[in-house]
């Protein structure tokens, strides 16, 4: 969650300065220190196992996105919130979403529990107590399961450790933090809760041991390690270890922001380690971070070309009949001729995004077998998805196909039908949960007039295709209207009584 969102921001208020840690330093509120992050990679069998629940969350994830929209579930939530709402709810759509948290959580469990990960903890403060026997650390942790854990690891292999998280008794965690403060114990392993509350001492270097993906909390954890200290009248520097597994979803927090920017370049470091032999130092970090749209000038985009930033935005999608709908499948009535313009780009009508700011659209393009985010143009006005008022009024005998059509008549009952080819007959379909349904026309109906009007509205469009009107979906209002919409505005095709006459499966 941002700031504004926050209890706290909701609370006090907007920003009004931001400092970030490499400013602090250079205004000396901060001590001098180093980031050191060290990539560790998974044994063969936890690839394996991450590989797999990897393509699951993928698949799920399709499904979800697929489905929800087929249901005009609107996502204003990360897919991950998404899915927590979604699984209170009965059937398919709620099974998959507690299918997808169940995979989700235990390819984290997964890399929270990744062996290097304590085998490298253990290398360090082994190496930092040799060096220097007095060294304290403090150690960070997501899980108070792997807490514990590893505070057994620890006490195991001689070190003298405590444990701190929410689930020991208030007096073991004062205990815990006294041991510390007086140097009893040279090492503290903590989960979430030391990062939030408790005044802990200054310590010497810091392990982030595993962390989720939030640049707020990880800043929040350099705080607790960056405490100004004076030793035999010299300011100690503070060396902070940040752990992740490779060539993983822990190196996502990476494209979030440029930590250069946040901590200054001098003072990050990158390696990769395999704990076989000494760690390799890296020339970059292991992801880029994309620009932000308020860095990006559009002066400087090109229509067509790859977007510097993220794809990221309000989502809509468009067809070859120029129309744009939102999440809940409203057409906007003003397309501004957007989805010709992403076909251009794309090849492919589908879905796009808006950026919240500077309204850049973005399209995604799979390219070598990679997904890039490419800028279409910036939207000139905002889509409006309210159907026109209009006291107007509209005679179905003297209107003509392909006149346009009211919205405000739209109000009520709506059937969806499709014109299409079927063994070489053209039909009227409609969608069934078993699949799709034929409208019986001419002889074949049992109700004459509702054959005659399948045979009308057959008829009439397609002496209208053969003209260059390009319909295949189409609707039929209350009064019994068939329309079809083009470029956000609705046309008219033919009027019909009683209906259409469809089997019953």
């Amino acid at each position: 969650m941002d700031y504004k969102g926050s209890l706290l921001g909701q609370e006090i208020g907007s920003l009004v300065y931001e400092m970030t840690l490499k400013e602090a330093y250079n205004m000396g509120i901060l001590p001098g220190f180093e980031l050191r992050h060290y990539a560790l990679p998974l044994s063969a069998e936890e690839w394996n196992k991450y590989e797999s629940l990897s393509r699951s969350i993928k698949e799920l994830n399709k499904k979800l996105e697929d489905r929800g929209r087929s249901k005009n579930l609107r996502r204003k939530k990360t897919l991950f919130r998404w899915c927590q709402s979604l699984a209170k709810q009965e059937g398919q759509l709620g099974n998959l979403a507690r299918l997808f948290i169940s995979k989700y959580r235990e390819r984290k469990r997964l890399l929270y529990h990744a062996k290097a990960r304590n085998d490298a903890v253990v290398k360090i403060l082994k190496d930092e107590l040799k060096n220097n026997p007095d060294t304290r650390a403090i150690l960070f942790h997501e899980s108070i399961e792997e807490v514990m854990d590893l505070y057994s690891r620890l006490l195991k292999e001689g070190i003298p450790v405590v444990a701190e998280n929410s689930k020991l008794s208030d007096i073991l965690r004062d205990t815990s933090i006294d041991l510390f403060r007086r140097g009893i114990a040279k090492v503290i392993v903590s989960a979430k809760s030391l990062i939030e509350g408790f005044n802990v001492p200054s310590a010497d270097i810091g392990i982030i041991v595993a962390s989720n993906t939030s640049v707020r909390q990880r800043i929040q954890t350099l705080g607790r390690v960056l405490r100004k200290t004076q030793v035999g009248g010299k300011e100690k520097k503070a060396v902070v270890y940040v752990l992740y597994m490779d060539k993983t979803t822990d190196e996502y927090i990476y494209e979030k922001t440029d930590w250069n920017k946040i901590i200054g370049s001098k003072r990050n470091r990158y390696f990769f380690w395999d704990l076989l032999r000494e760690p390799e130092e890296l020339k970059d970090p292991p992801r880029e971070p994309q620009m932000l749209e308020k860095d990006i000038d559009k002066n400087t985009l090109v229509e067509g070309e790859i977007y510097p930033g993220e794809y990221e935005g309000v989502e809509y999608s468009c067809d070859f009949r120029g129309n744009v709908f939102d999440a809940t499948d409203r057409p906007a009535v003003n397309p501004q001729g957007i989805p010709e313009k992403i076909y251009k780009i794309n090849t492919q009508y589908g879905r796009f995004k808006i950026t919240p700011q500077k309204k850049y659209i973005l399209v995604l393009k799979r390219i070598s077998g990679k997904w890039q985010t490419y800028y279409v143009t910036a939207l000139e006005d905002d889509f409006n998805f309210k159907r026109e008022d209009t006291d107007k009024p509209f005679d179905a005998s003297l209107a003509r196909p392909g006149d346009e059509f009211p919205s405000s008549l739209l109000d009520g009952f709506e059937e969806t039908i499709y014109f299409k080819q079927r063994g070489g007959e053209s039909v009227i379909a409609k969608k069934h949960p078993r699949g799709e349904l034929y409208a019986r026309y001419g002889d074949k109906a049992e109700d004459k007039t509702k054959g005659e009007n399948a045979s009308i509205i057959i008829n009439t469009v397609k002496q209208m295709r053969s003209e260059g009107f390009h319909i295949n979906k189409l609707l039929i209002t209350k009064e019994g209207h068939v329309i079809y919409l083009k470029e956000g505005k609705y046309h008219y095709i033919i009027t019909i009584k009683e209906g259409l006459e469809f089997p019953v499966k």
